[in-house]
C-alpha cells in the first residue's frame, strides 16, 4: 500500500494585479491556516511541491511546524497548473522507495486528481486544506484512477 497526500496551498494575495501569478504571496490569513494545519502534516514522505512562490511558502512552513528538514522538499515545474490526468502521470514516474508522497499544488488539478483515483473523495481542496489517500497499490506505475480510498480530509478554520 502507498500513500497520497494532497495538500492545497494556504491563501494568497491578489493586491498586486500586475504580478505574474506563479509570484503570489501568501496573506497573514494564509499564514494562520498553515499554523493550524502543521499540526496534521505526514512526517515521512517525500514532498512534490509546485514552485509558485504560494506552494513554496506553504510547504516550506508546514514543514518547519512540524520539524521535518527541507531535505524531503523537491520543487517539480510539473505541478505548476497541471490537470488530475497529467498530476496522475507524475505520480506513476515516481520511486517505489517512497511509500507516501505530499503533492503541495492547486485547484483543480488536485481536485481532479483526488476524485480520479476516490472518486467519492471530498472536494473542492479549499486553501489549505489536506486529503489524505491510501492507494491500494505496491509500485506507483500501477496507480489508476479508482484505486484510492479516503483517509483524512481536513480544513483548517477561518
Amino acid at each position: 500500500m502507498k500513500q497520497l497526500t494532497l495538500i492545497r496551498h494556504a491563501k494568497s494575495s491578489w493586491k498586486i494585479a500586475e504580478l505574474e501569478d506563479s509570484w503570489r504571496p501568501l496573506t497573514s490569513r494564509g499564514y494562520r491556516q498553515l499554523l493550524e494545519l502543521g499540526k496534521h502534516v505526514p512526517a515521512g514522505g517525500l514532498w512534490l511541491v509546485s514552485p509558485a512562490v504560494r506552494t513554496y511558502a506553504t510547504a516550506h512552513v508546514l514543514r518547519r511546524l512540524a520539524g521535518l528538514p527541507m531535505a524531503g522538499l523537491q520543487l517539480d515545474e510539473r505541478l505548476y497548473e497541471s490537470s488530475g490526468d497529467r498530476l496522475l502521470e507524475l505520480l506513476r514516474e515516481q520511486d517505489d522507495k517512497d511509500e507516501h508522497l505530499v503533492l503541495v499544488a492547486h485547484s483543480p488539478g488536485l481536485d481532479e486528481l483526488a476524485l480520479s483515483l476516490c472518486p467519492g473523495a471530498l472536494v473542492p481542496l479549499t486553501t489549505a486544506s489536506l486529503l489524505t489517500l491510501e492507494l491500494e497499490i505496491s509500485q506507483w506505475q500501477q496507480c489508476t484512477p479508482g484505486c484510492g480510498k479516503q483517509l483524512t480530509y481536513l480544513v483548517p478554520g477561518e
